[in-house]
């Protein structure tokens, strides 16, 4: 069974993630997803839970347009990949992106769209839509 885990970005800064000395990778937290109407949250897993209270190992709320669900698989050098992750597939010569549409994931590129698990060998991951969105344009 693959993990189910997601990313987003923090509403915080780098500089308070680290002052609360948050796990994170430039400003992206990974994790469970928990979402409170319009508000979604990046927690870590259960350190106790009863009756009265649930507490995670951590909490921190995200940007709603930059959660991302796990794939379940990695590119070509072991890089997990997540929704809205953008690729350069080697083979094709172009960049990717990894979306989630009717119940699986693919990678879309130019007008072509494939299964994500079909194309993965070829593919390396360099980054998502949020932080490489000029990349998209200049291959478009």
């Amino acid at each position: 069974m693959r993990s189910i885990k997601f990313r987003g970005k923090a509403v915080m800064s780098i500089e308070e993630l680290d002052e609360m000395e948050f796990e994170h990778e430039r400003g992206w937290v990974f994790g469970n997803l928990i979402q409170n109407g319009d508000n979604p949250w990046i927690v870590g897993d259960f350190i106790e839970i009863n009756s009265d209270y649930v507490a995670h190992e951590f909490w921190v709320k995200v940007e709603p347009e930059t959660v991302g669900q796990y794939t379940g698989l990695k590119d070509k050098y072991g890089t997990d990949i997540y929704e809205g992750d953008v690729g350069f597939d080697e083979h094709n010569e172009c960049y990717g992106v990894v979306l989630y549409d009717e119940g699986s994931f693919i990678y879309s590129w130019e007008d072509v769209v494939e299964e994500l698990s079909e194309v993965i060998d070829d593919v390396e991951i360099i980054g998502n839509i949020y932080d490489h969105s000029d990349d998209l344009a200049e291959s478009e």
